[in-house]
């Protein structure tokens, strides 16, 4: 199934190397915004920052090896003009800190965020709206909260390829890093006029980083759907 689809990143990795896959800043295409309006920084008891993403007022999206073990978390919206913070933070029950299985998490806000122009909620995919082998997806790496740098019409590796470096990953979905082109840590499906959708957050790379050609795992958010509603539809 084609489906349009974004991916997105705290780390930055490579994928693929013909010319439809080099660099474009996400500002020069007429469908995509220079950023998205749900990206959240996320400071970790005020010791390192990871990425985020705001799916709904009171609920931001993240890894779960970012969270696990924090106590307090400071959070910039909006281009870094809303600040947040919040001590409540649910990590899915699978997380496994060894192989990264169900590695997802959700921050809870205090209060409702008022939704702006540079604030809104990332659009998730429809249940049984999979990413699947051959599906193509852009990939985008934030530079700063007012720019970030997209490679589009990213294929999908199949099971066999993903499963060469780390067999036996489930709700995943896996994206080629090489020296040439390097991913961000956000998927999404995005094509045309069709809303965008945040299908995959990036989880587990080579510690080579970009050095090889090397899969990268992103957690397939429609997976989660059924737990993700638990939490934010009470």
């Amino acid at each position: 199934m084609s489906i349009p689809l974004i991916l997105f990143f705290p780390l930055v990795l490579a994928v693929g190397s013909s010319a439809a896959n080099l660099p474009q800043e996400a500002g020069d295409s007429q469908t995509l915004p220079s950023v998205f309006p749900w990206l959240a920084s996320v400071l970790i008891d005020s010791a390192f920052y990871c990425e985020g993403y705001l799916i709904s007022n009171k609920h931001i999206l993240i890894t779960a090896n970012c969270v696990v073990g924090g106590t307090y978390f400071d959070i910039l919206l909006g281009g870094g003009d809303t600040e947040l913070s919040t001590d409540i933070v649910w990590v899915h029950p699978g997380y496994n800190e060894t192989s990264f299985d169900d590695n997802i998490a959700l921050l809870e806000l205090s209060e409702p965020v008022e939704f702006t122009e540079n604030i809104q909620a990332a659009a998730l995919p429809d249940a049984a709206q999979v990413v699947e082998e051959g599906d193509l997806l852009t990939v985008c790496l934030y530079e700063s909260f007012d720019s970030m740098v997209c490679l589009e019409n990213v294929p999908v590796l199949g099971e066999e390829e993903c499963s060469l470096l780390y067999p036996g990953m489930s709700n995943i979905f896996c994206l080629l890093s090489s020296p040439e082109n390097c991913l961000g840590k956000s998927a999404v499906i995005h094509a045309g006029d069709v809303e965008e959708r945040l299908v995959g957050v990036a989880s587990l790379s080579s510690s080579l980083g970009c050095l090889f050609e090397e899969p990268v795992f992103f957690i397939m958010t429609e997976s989660y759907l059924d737990w993700i509603n638990d939490h934010t539809q009470k």
